[in-house]
């Protein structure tokens, strides 16, 4: 292989291994995505302290809106919200019932998700709430929480806020064995589009990225999870990651349209290492909600209730979870070593009915670290926080016109105590590539390399995958004149069948995917092909590279476009 080839190899495998496969809705920079939900600032006396200051709550920690107020159809849900001002939501009326319709939309969604909860899932009820702020109904508040460009808002809101569920110790039930309160909401008054999260150092960005009734619906079903949780019981000495990994999966399970959980996994996936699961961090727990998908999958949505039965129980949330797993055949290292599968078969790796239902709408995950293998052997090693998951890569260099091989390794931290008890002890592990069999190693698949692993296995397991190297393919005409030729025609894999779909996917040199969009197999000249038909006119001249998938089989390539 010359220098050159060998170059473009490593390239293509780089790129398409660690990106996500995108839909049409990435936005995999996430910005404020940490921003989503203020519930775990009402569990300390800084984040009491915060809200106090930016959300101007009065001296008893209630929102200062409320010119009006409504009752929900079930007579469950008081929604109290400003008709001028702010804090105002849209004004319209089609059903000319006195209320605005946005309005209605909160009383219908929060009525729906009761429902659903408590009656369908048998989740304890935080209705009603023993006459707290007036009346027995569970309190909505519509607040301004999105956006940080009013000036009538507090100069500390940096916007981006979906909404919080407000625990007061004055509507405590008991303390023992932890605090159980009844609580009350705020989401924003209208997720508008227009609303903006303020960066530092950067342009405001969207707030939102499903505006409108989309984030609407997610956050109620977000947050009245929260006051379920609150129901059972605020976990000592930790909470947080596991009550927004919670709230996050429910919203898929209530409306699973609504991606906007993805922005929070592909942050989690862009780097796993940054955001351990044991390590009590409301932030991590967003990401991680697909584990908790993987435990609805793989359990029920049993699984949900057992744990905060669990909790109410007096065990904190990581032994929660333990101890539900096991009331249903596994445990939560069981559940965390398999869950490793579940994270790599994702995006372009999809194996179709296998591993997470949605996979295909999933992003990649990342190599916490890229070795490339040198004669006799390559080694790397680290260490890592409880619970905490990374994938490291070792690249081969192939023959022919071929990218190189790869090993996947996918590493999990299973150390229950030390997330229990919230100590950071960290576990280290040490893997080396080797030429010849050594004492300990084993072959890997595919491959002509055995690979050795140390690490103690009472806290660790691994999952590895091999990738052998793919065939460089070419396109045609090469170079693409827009204007003069009309199409430009890509190799399908051998295995494909005429008529069939199959990914194609490009990317331009910056490494940015510029399209994707699966494709019927045709013929042109004997050989099975597909036809990019529908390139943008406007697109710029420069070399591309191009990738076609059909399940485990993959052509990629370059190519160049003359626009002049």
């Amino acid at each position: 292989m010359n220098d050159y080839l060998k170059l473009f190899g490593i390239i293509i495998t780089l790129f398409l291994f660690s990106l996500p496969l995108v839909k049409g809705d990435d936005n995999s920079d996430c910005d404020g995505c940490s921003g989503k939900c203020g519930t775990h600032l009402t569990l300390t006396n800084d984040g009491k302290e915060y809200l106090q200051r930016t959300y101007f709550l009065d001296s008893n920690e209630i929102p200062t809106v409320g010119q009006k107020s409504t009752i929900s159809p079930l007579n469950i849900f008081k929604i109290h919200y400003d008709t001028i001002g702010v804090h105002a939501p849209p004004p319209a009326d089609k059903n000319q019932n006195g209320i605005p319709d946005y309005v209605d939309s909160v009383c219908y969604y929060f009525d729906y998700v009761y429902q659903k909860y408590t009656n369908e899932f048998g989740f304890r009820s935080p209705y009603p709430d023993r006459g707290a702020r007036g009346s027995d109904h569970y309190d909505i508040y519509l607040y301004d929480l999105g956006n940080s460009d009013d000036d009538t808002v507090s100069k500390y809101n940096a916007g981006g806020l979906y909404g919080l569920t407000t625990s007061a110790t004055y509507d405590a039930i008991s303390a023992d064995p932890f605090l159980v309160t009844y609580s009350f909401i705020m989401i924003d008054n209208d997720f508008a589009a227009t609303d903006s999260i303020r960066n530092k150092g950067s342009k405001p960005s969207p707030a939102f990225k499903f505006p409108g009734i989309p984030s609407l619906k997610v956050t109620i079903a977000h947050e009245f999870f929260h006051a379920i949780q609150f129901m059972y019981g605020q976990s000592q000495p930790a909470s947080s990651t596991v009550m927004e990994m919670n709230a996050v999966a429910m919203e898929r399970v209530f409306f699973p349209e609504v991606l906007d959980y993805l922005q929070y996994v592909r942050r989690l996936f862009r780097n796993p290492s940054s955001l351990p699961f044991g390590i009590d961090d409301p932030y991590s727990g967003y990401g991680h909600s697909i584990f908790n998908q993987y435990l609805i999958e793989n359990f029920g949505i049993e699984i949900m209730r057992l744990i905060w039965e669990k909790v109410a129980l007096g065990h904190e949330v990581y032994s929660a979870i333990d101890l539900a797993l096991k009331d249903l055949g596994s445990s939560l290292p069981a559940a965390w070593c398999e869950f490793l599968d579940w994270a790599y078969y994702t995006g372009e790796r999809t194996v179709e009915g296998t591993y997470f239902s949605n996979a295909a709408e999933l992003p990649l995950i990342e190599p916490f670290s890229i070795i490339y293998y040198e004669s006799p052997s390559k080694s790397t090693s680290g260490y890592m926080a409880p619970y905490e998951f990374r994938m490291v890569r070792f690249y081969f260099q192939a023959n022919g016109n071929l990218t190189d091989n790869n090993l996947d390794i996918l590493l999990g931290n299973l150390d229950l105590k030390s997330a229990s008890s919230q100590f950071n002890i960290t576990k280290s592990y040490y893997i080396r590539t080797s030429d010849e069999e050594t004492p300990g190693s084993t072959k890997i698949p595919d491959l002509n390399y055995w690979v050795y692993y140390e690490y103690d296995s009472t806290f660790f397991c691994h999952h590895s995958h091999s990738n052998p190297g793919y065939e460089i393919a070419h396109a045609y005409p090469n170079p693409f004149r827009v204007g003069t030729d009309e199409v430009m025609l890509f190799p399908a894999p051998l295995k494909t069948e005429i008529y069939q779909k199959i990914l194609l996917v490009i990317y331009d040199s910056e490494m940015q995917q510029i399209y994707s969009k699966s494709l019927p197999v045709t013929v042109n000249n004997h050989n099975k092909i597909v036809r990019w038909d529908d390139m943008p006119k406007d697109i710029s001249s420069g070399i591309y590279i191009f990738g076609i998938h059909n399940g485990d089989e993959v052509v990629l390539g370059k190519f160049a476009i003359i626009n002049n």
